[in-house]
């Protein structure tokens, strides 16, 4: 735990350094985006967490290319809600089954 707070505590000021302001919601949009590719993956899956990430930042470059850098998150978010609409456990994740 001692060593998880250094780095997390060295990463955070990094953080405000590079972009000049030191809030407590500094990490909140990286968390948001971070747990979307998690979920998207699969909660149960790395390679679905993987999956997830490389498809989270692809969809994030394609939307910054053809609609501008406002729209990223909220093509992201959307794209979270249709899945999560048609696949509850994410893309790789299984599905639990319960007996009556």
């Amino acid at each position: 735990f001692f060593l998880a707070g250094v780095f997390g505590g060295a990463a955070g000021m990094f953080y405000g350094v590079v972009f000049l302001n030191v809030t407590p919601f500094i990490g909140e949009d990286v968390a948001l985006i971070g747990l979307t590719a998690i979920v998207l993956g699969g909660m149960g899956s790395i390679q679905g967490a993987v999956l997830g990430g490389y498809l989270v930042a692809g969809l994030q470059v394609i939307s910054v290319v053809l609609g501008g850098s406002s729209y990223r998150n909220a093509v992201v978010f959307l794209l979270l809600f249709a899945i999560l609409l048609v696949r509850p456990q994410g893309l790789l994740g299984q599905s639990e089954s319960t007996r009556a």
